[in-house]
């Protein structure tokens, strides 16, 4: 599959399980609406931009379709290294404070 419609069709997945979860959200009353519309306007803004500079700046430069690989790779081992991290952080400070890291809640 080319790069091109590998990113895409992952994105597009992407895109049907955030409004999945934003419609959880929504329904449980958990979402503050205006923090997500301005983290929604900026990483559109974002995110938009950053296309238009690969597409422009490295892909036709280059014409290499396989820095959009390597650009997602290089996300997904970001995460893989930040969300533990910050969990860690996370947990303790809980346990810190006096609570129980391994205690299940309700999500009700």
């Amino acid at each position: 599959m080319c790069p091109t419609t590998a990113a895409a069709s992952s994105k597009y997945m992407i895109l049907l399980s955030k409004i999945a979860t934003t419609a959880v959200f929504m329904i449980n009353g958990t979402i503050n609406y205006e923090y997500a519309l301005w983290v929604s306007l900026w990483g559109f803004i974002a995110a938009t931009v950053l296309v238009y500079l690969v597409n422009i700046m490295l892909v036709k430069r280059m014409k290499r379709q396989s820095i959009i690989v390597w650009f997602m790779a290089g996300v997904i081992i970001l995460s893989g290294i930040l969300i533990p991290i910050f969990a860690g952080l996370d947990a303790k400070d809980l346990h810190e404070a006096g609570g129980n890291v391994w205690e299940f809640k309700s999500f009700c």
